[in-house]
């Protein structure tokens, strides 16, 4: 965490506790050749217990690093280091001069630790200056959130998306204040897991070639996902992709707007603009090869309240 300024102060740094380890059983050996059906009924029943196991070690796991996170985030005391900060004086620092600052203090948290975070680094930018372009490579392999104090622009956020992506962004994302603490922290969450567990996700809503045009067959899927989303604390991360021809930001401008039309298809249809997140991943997450059509899509991943 940053304070703003020139140079920019580290308010907190820390690191997040180590990995959590749950051990099960190794997977029963599937007997060769002949066997009798009484031996086949017990290999069923061996293979059905590991993986009971198996599941229940996910789970424990997962409460593990959900307690040991728990712990960790209350002994950095984030509301009181919080409130202490003040605006720097001046104008709002823009989009170019915070993502220099993250860059700078990415490198000397690098330098001091070593290479400890591999490529799953998550960077957040809060500014309302979005028209800045950060230097080419700055953001080497970085997923970026930018938070705004106001809501920008299609135009804009996709503009800035386009300009963090040239500046090696991997990911990169625009959103307003209607985004929530807990709906950030899911973000957050997804871009250092690589994925992780969520409630729900929808099938590939497709799209044409070049379209960010829904289709009767996506409107009727988009359609069936309307009653989970008007759900009380329910939060949407709309996720935009697209195939590989035309040119990298070509192709990532186009999977936000893919993402943006569904999400005004949530909003007119009585989903509240503030459960709804647009991420665009341009082509970084090819399911086919890279032309097919079934990479010309987007997914609905449905968070619940815990």
């Amino acid at each position: 965490m940053l304070q703003a300024g020139a140079p920019a102060k580290i308010v907190l740094s820390s690191a997040s506790p180590a990995p959590t380890t749950v051990v099960v059983p190794g997977k029963p050996t599937d007997p060769r050749g002949d066997q009798t059906s009484y031996q086949a009924a017990q290999y069923a029943n061996r293979l059905k217990h590991w993986r009971g196991e198996v599941t229940m070690g996910r789970n424990a796991e997962a409460t593990q690093v959900r307690d040991s996170l728990a712990t960790w985030l209350r002994g950095l005391s984030l509301p009181a280091k919080i409130s202490q900060l003040a605006d720097p004086p001046g104008p709002t620092a823009s989009l170019a001069a915070e993502s220099a600052a993250a860059a700078s203090a990415l490198a000397g948290l690098a330098e001091e630790h070593g290479n400890i975070f591999g490529s799953r680094r998550v960077v957040l930018l809060y500014t309302d200056d979005l028209a800045t372009r950060p230097p080419a490579g700055e953001l080497a392999g970085d997923t970026v959130f930018v938070i705004t104090r106001s809501l920008p622009s299609a135009a804009a956020a996709s503009a800035a998306q386009v300009n963090l992506l040239a500046a090696g962004a991997a990911q990169a994302a625009v959103v307003g204040p209607e985004v929530t603490g807990p709906q950030l922290a899911a973000l957050v969450s997804a871009g250092l897991g690589q994925g992780g567990i969520h409630e729900s996700s929808s099938a590939p809503v497709l799209f044409a070639n070049d379209s960010a045009i829904l289709s009767p067959s996506a409107v009727a899927q988009l359609t069936s996902l309307l009653p989970q989303l008007r759900e009380a604390g329910v939060t949407a991360v709309i996720n935009g992709f697209a195939s590989t021809p035309g040119t990298a930001l070509a192709n990532y401008t186009l999977s936000y707007g893919r993402a943006a039309m569904v999400a005004s298809f949530f909003e007119s249809h009585g989903v509240p603009a503030s459960a709804l997140i647009i991420v665009g991943h341009g082509t970084s997450d090819l399911i086919a090869a890279g032309s097919s059509g079934a990479n010309r899509r987007v997914t609905v991943v449905i968070e619940r309240p815990s």
